[in-house]
């Protein structure tokens, strides 16, 4: 039986960087990585046209070094025309699916916010046929108690309640 903490967990899964500052940099790099509007429209299957009227609309930024010069959008930008295209795509009105974006995009920080919390360890378990289990901290009205998700390929994930053991 293996049993890690998250930050072991992430510095085995890169090399033994500190991983803390992972989302910081990954978020850099989507923000500071720039496309030109003709490639943004490419990728995401819209017209260039439409990206103009939603960034008029202010439902998606680009940066503009100096005036005159072509508009760049970050990767960002990208996933939020995506999200956005793939509502209308499924017969929302614009209006409508920029609301679901954000919607989606509210969902996505909560989750964030749940596993930078919550995610307390991990532990792969070789009872548990290749499965791991992963230690979403204790009850908050019973400490005695700690919620463990136990997750098995091809199989639903399971919450149960265990007894709190400190990890090593």
């Amino acid at each position: 039986m293996l049993r890690w903490s998250v930050p072991q967990v992430l510095a085995n899964y890169t090399g033994g960087k500190i991983m803390r500052i992972f989302p910081k940099v990954f978020k850099t790099a989507m923000e500071k990585a720039q496309l030109p509007l003709s490639e943004m429209a490419r990728v995401a299957g819209v017209s260039a046209r439409q990206i103009r009227y939603w960034e008029k609309k202010g439902y998606i930024t680009s940066h503009q070094a100096q005036k005159n010069q072509n508009h760049k959008f970050n990767f960002f930008s990208l996933l939020k025309v995506m999200e956005i295209k793939e509502f209308l795509d499924e017969g929302y009105t614009l209006q409508a699916a920029v609301e679901k974006q954000r919607e989606r995009q509210n969902i996505l920080r909560s989750v964030r916010r749940l596993i930078n919390e919550r995610l307390l360890g991990v532990e792969e378990v070789a009872a548990y046929q290749e499965g791991v289990e992963i230690n979403l901290g204790p009850l908050d009205n019973d400490e005695t108690k700690i919620v463990v998700a136990q997750v098995k390929a091809g199989q639903p994930v399971k919450l149960i309640l265990k007894k709190h053991q400190p990890m090593d």
